[in-house]
């Protein structure tokens, strides 16, 4: 039976990390109404479809924002107990520093479960609808006031294609790592497209360093392949533009999806140690948080006076700085082949948790 004094600490920090959620997750969506507020007042986009759009960018706000909202809370916590002395008397009662962290640590599991599944399966369709409500009454002819937009491991599904593209470049109509299935009218495979990259020109995909697979009702290649070092390919008529669209970019793609593409890129000969590494960064990311609140332990918990107290606050900021580089760079290590893509991204988070672990012993001083 969890403790008056554990029930005391998850109520202090619960609201204040539900409020801090809340304030980012405004920011976040009133900075996206500057950025299309012209678009909207040119386009005449009525007001219910602006409130749907931002009601479905709500799950992709929270996934963006959670981590902050956690240290923020944390901060407010430990400044409010140095205030009032809370956390000198938890020291004098005999409580270690463990003792008081442990619903701290509980609340950050929790909080990295309810981000995971929503990152997996609320995040892709909503914003999936979020954009294509941007693009048919938001932007619609002002896409050529955007920067240029490149987008890596998209699928996209059709009537009678299935596509997957490594990279793509939607402005300068380029695309790498490319394959795509003919299907009937069953859903089933007929044939199977591969090259490693191509351009749209004139309205058409010309692809180069090609190989195209007949496909029988077994699943098995009929006949033999055949292979072209350059051909245009008019059956494929959706442009940049439409892939982008339809398409679903690896940000946004549940782990399932994303397993998806790495076995379809594996079948066909593509190097799939990006979407490899994509696959296990879905899954650790959500981590961030319960390993921020382990992070700052070892500063925050040491603090009995104010002074004190802001020397700890920047330095957590400086730690949670030093976090953010550690995870790009293992993950820029794993995509490029130099680190396992579990370890690429794990290591991180296991070694900012080892270290915080560590030292959270001096913070009974």
């Amino acid at each position: 039976m969890m403790r008056i004094l554990d029930r005391h600490i998850l109520r202090s920090v619960t609201l204040p990390i539900f409020f801090c959620a809340y304030t980012l997750i405004l920011l976040f969506l009133m900075g996206d109404v500057f950025d299309h507020l012209s678009d909207m007042l040119r386009n005449q986009t009525p007001i219910i479809i602006a409130l749907k759009y931002y009601a479905l960018l709500i799950p992709f706000a929270y996934s963006q924002t959670i981590s902050w909202a956690v240290f923020l809370g944390m901060i407010y916590l430990f400044t409010t107990f140095t205030q009032y002395n809370e956390l000198i008397a938890m020291k004098a009662a005999g409580r270690h520093i463990v003792s008081i962290a442990k619903p701290l640590i509980f609340l950050g599991f929790c909080i990295s479960i309810i981000t995971f599944v929503i990152n997996d399966r609320v995040v892709p369709p909503t914003f999936h609808a979020a954009e294509d409500i941007k693009m048919r009454y938001i932007e619609q002819e002002s896409e050529h006031n955007k920067p240029a937009q490149v987008v890596t491991s998209l699928s996209a599904l059709t009537a009678d294609k299935q596509y997957f593209v490594r990279e793509l470049a939607v402005d300068a109509g380029k695309a790498n790592g490319i394959v795509v299935h003919f299907l009937n009218e069953n859903h089933a495979i007929t044939k199977r497209l591969v090259a490693q990259k191509g351009t749209w020109q004139n309205g058409v995909w010309r692809l180069f360093d090609v190989s195209a697979y007949e496909i029988g009702n077994d699943k098995k290649i009929i006949g033999e392949p055949a292979f072209y070092i350059e051909r245009d390919f008019p059956s494929l008529s959706l442009s940049p533009k439409d892939l982008a669209t339809i398409g679903t970019p690896s940000l946004i793609q549940s782990v399932k999806d994303t397993k998806e593409i790495a076995a379809r890129l594996r079948e066909n000969g593509i190097s799939d140690r990006s979407e490899q590494v994509d696959i296990q960064e879905k899954i650790a990311s959500p981590w961030m948080n319960f390993f921020i609140i382990i992070l700052i332990l070892p500063f925050l918990g040491r603090s009995s006076v104010r002074r004190s107290m802001v020397i700890a606050i920047i330095l957590s900021l400086c730690a949670l700085f030093g976090y953010h580089v550690l995870l790009a760079l293992c993950l820029a290590l794993g995509k490029k082949g130099l680190l396992h893509p579990i370890l690429s991204a794990w290591a991180a988070h296991i070694i900012v948790g080892g270290t915080a672990l560590f030292y959270l012993d001096k913070a009974n001083q």
